[in-house]
């Protein structure tokens, strides 16, 4: 199951004081991913001279994005650490990575290789997204030519990228591509990088916000129609029992996709179809006396 997976809406327009930073991270097996064409690693320094990796986040919410948290899979530093540069760009006409929005400058050194490392931007992005109209943008590592250290990001595994094209990647020519591109250079790799978005929900400006859920949210299944999988995200103003099931039109149980107590906040699951046939589903939340039930469609 995708670890910290949300797909984010507005519940409220505040400008108060702080509120926990939360994840957005597509991430769910990780692999280290050796360059199959010669030395280095895809989602990192190669024979190649790649100078980017990226990995696409879409908000569909209004957000302030607070920094991110880079996983880092592999890393060999020859004499002084090489500078590594952390960047925020928008989505090109494209769907590349774009306009620079902000940058984080680091050395290779301060990267963990075990657990993932998160970094705070000193002024907070603001992105305008919501469920109808969301925006799209990248957060990803950049890098001179002429870095003599070696270093890999985690990924998945082939596969599990569910087809969004998410991950780009730079040339030492300032051209992009995407890791899923079909071309004579590319990887053809359906995967995310493990790249995840800081962020605070549901803000209006860059002040520092202190707010909690105040009601029940079951969210809308991202995307659907969809094959074979989606994401569903629910909202907790509250810790207890929680139970999220899917069901067929005659009432049965497809799916648990949870069951059992869960803290207040914000929650999501991946719902896997890729055994069941295409057609209209539901799925129900009940958490105390709250219940939601929505329809989502499975399309094969």
């Amino acid at each position: 199951m995708k670890r910290y997976v949300l797909v984010f809406f507005l519940l409220a327009a505040v400008s108060v004081k702080p509120q926990t930073v939360d994840t957005f991270f597509y991430g769910d097996t990780r692999a280290v991913l050796p360059n199959p064409y010669g030395a280095g690693y895809i989602a990192g320094t190669n024979a190649y001279l790649d100078i980017g990796k990226y990995q696409r986040i879409d908000v569909y919410a209004e957000a302030l994005i607070r920094g991110t948290v880079i996983h880092m899979g592999f890393k060999q530093i020859v004499d002084t650490p090489d500078t590594i540069y952390i960047v925020f760009r928008e989505m090109a006409a494209d769907s590349s990575p774009g306009t620079l929005l902000a940058s984080i400058t680091t050395t290779l050194d301060q990267f963990d290789t075990t657990n993932g490392l998160s970094f705070m931007l000193p002024n907070p992005l603001p992105m305008p997204g919501g469920p109808f109209v969301p925006v799209h943008f990248y957060i990803g590592l950049e890098w001179d030519v002429a870095v003599n250290d070696t270093f890999a990001l985690a990924t998945d595994v082939q596969g599990e990228g569910e087809y969004q094209n998410r991950a780009w990647e730079k040339f030492s020519d300032g051209t992009y591509q995407r890791f899923n591109q079909d071309s004579d250079f590319s990887w053809r790799l359906n995967a995310d990088i493990w790249i995840g978005a800081l962020y605070t929900e549901g803000l209006t400006s860059t002040e520092d916000a202190e707010a909690s859920p105040s009601v029940y949210i079951l969210r809308q299944n991202y995307p659907n129609p969809f094959n074979p999988s989606t994401r569903i995200g629910f909202t907790l103003p509250e810790s207890g029992e929680v139970s999220l099931r899917v069901y067929d039109l005659l009432g049965n149980t497809i799916a648990v996709l949870a069951e059992g107590f869960r803290e207040a906040g914000s929650h999501s699951v991946k719902f896997d179809a890729k055994d069941l046939s295409g057609g209209v589903y539901f799925y129900e939340l009940n958490a105390g006396s709250f219940r939601d039930v929505k329809k989502l469609t499975l399309i094969k």
